[in-house]
């Protein structure tokens, strides 16, 4: 009796131990798993917040008429606005006019819009170097100068006011359309401006001055 005794102690004993064992193995797997399982939260967490988000590029803005009334007021502005609306064009005829200003889109703004009326069929000199030159030329031409911006339309060329008191228009640009249809503030125009803008085709002011760009002064018309 005594030996039985023991050995059923014994037999409690290991049976006790064994169960005690298989808990500690399971909660050292549940604790081992929660931990992976945090680590591995922290890291996406951490790869999320320094991931970089790629930046939309810009897209170049598209010609659309708001005003059926802006329609071109003649042949001249009909082809004027046809071939400038195409990028590939006035990006040509940009480059162009650059080879004629040393490679220089500096001062550059009557060599281009001379470059796209060549580039449109119209004759005209390419030894037009600013906006005197080329009002003087459209002049000889017959066409005449016209200060109410309210009448512009598609393709016309413009002036701005001068830098200096009775000096030249300081800028010449090609009108396309007002930004919003109804107000007289901003215009999209092409120009040579496109260090400031990154395109040809940009917003630019008409009906008041900034302090870094004139306000319009007048537009040409045969």
């Amino acid at each position: 009796i005594p030996i039985a005794i023991i050995l059923l102690f014994v037999v409690i004993q290991m049976i006790s131990f064994s169960i005690h064992s298989s808990k500690n193995k399971q909660v050292a797997s549940k604790n081992k798993t929660n931990n992976n399982s945090i680590t591995n939260n922290i890291q996406n967490n951490s790869s999320t917040k320094n991931a970089v988000k790629p930046q939309s590029k810009p897209t170049a803005p598209k010609v659309v008429p708001v005003d059926a009334n802006l329609t071109p007021a003649n042949e001249i502005n009909a082809k004027i606005f046809d071939y400038v609306k195409v990028a590939n064009n006035r990006n040509s005829s940009f480059e162009k006019a650059k080879k004629l200003n040393n490679n220089s889109d500096k001062g550059l703004a009557s060599i281009y819009v001379a470059q796209i009326l060549r580039d449109t069929g119209y004759n005209i000199s390419n030894s037009i170097i600013n906006t005197s030159g080329l009002v003087n030329q459209l002049k000889k031409d017959g066409w005449k100068p016209v200060t109410d911006y309210k009448q512009l339309r598609k393709g016309d060329i413009c002036f701005t006011t001068s830098a200096n008191p009775n000096g030249p228009p300081a800028h010449a640009y090609i009108f396309i359309t007002w930004v919003t249809k109804g107000k007289t503030n901003y215009a999209w125009v092409i120009d040579n401006q496109i260090s400031d803008y990154k395109n040809v085709y940009h917003k630019r002011n008409i009906d008041f001055t900034t302090p870094k760009k004139e306000k319009f002064a007048f537009f040409m018309r045969k």
